[in-house]
């Protein structure tokens, strides 16, 4: 499990900059997740529904809101990929229940070999520590925190659409 941990109090930009390399490598594998048998879904938080629908729309793909993972947990195997947007303030656990809801789902997910990658608020938070790889924008500031996923979002697309496709299927 790797993680982006970006400097906290540091200037935004210089934040963002600091997780470029992350960036490349998750541009560089996401083809991989468009060819064979292998299923890429793009998860969000309530508040980061726009910034999903930019990117599952620039990667060709449908974007599901994280309440209704589950849904798709019988249809994803070892070998998917998810990827999830979530602010610092999302809601994503159920205090009554903490065995259901979206982190049992995630967690399940993982468990049975799912990669899932997050792109989150500031650490520590639950949705980065149920990810294999995440970019935390530590920033407490709700609209920094948004337009940093709307950048990561931007950028992932535009160094997708660049990458080659690096595994062909037999």
């Amino acid at each position: 499990m790797t993680a982006v941990a970006l400097p906290v109090g540091a200037d935004p930009l210089f934040a963002l900059l600091a997780s470029v390399d992350q960036i490349d490598e998750w541009a560089a594998r996401l083809p991989d997740y468009r060819i064979g048998d292998r299923r890429l879904v793009v998860t969000h938080t309530r508040d980061r529904r726009s910034e999903a629908a930019f990117l599952a729309d620039g990667l060709g793909v449908g974007a599901v809101s994280i309440s209704r993972l589950d849904r798709l947990e019988p249809h994803l195997a070892r070998g998917d990929l998810i990827v999830v947007l979530a602010s610092a303030t999302a809601r994503v656990h159920s205090a009554a229940c903490p065995a259901a809801g979206p982190l049992a789902t995630l967690h399940r997910l993982l468990r049975a070999g799912v990669e899932i990658w997050g792109i989150t608020g500031p650490r520590p938070n639950s949705v980065a520590d149920h990810c294999h790889d995440a970019i935390a924008v530590p920033h407490g500031d709700p609209g920094i925190g948004l337009k940093s996923h709307q950048l990561i979002a931007q950028l992932l697309v535009r160094r997708t659409e660049d990458a080659p496709v690096a595994r062909t299927t037999a």
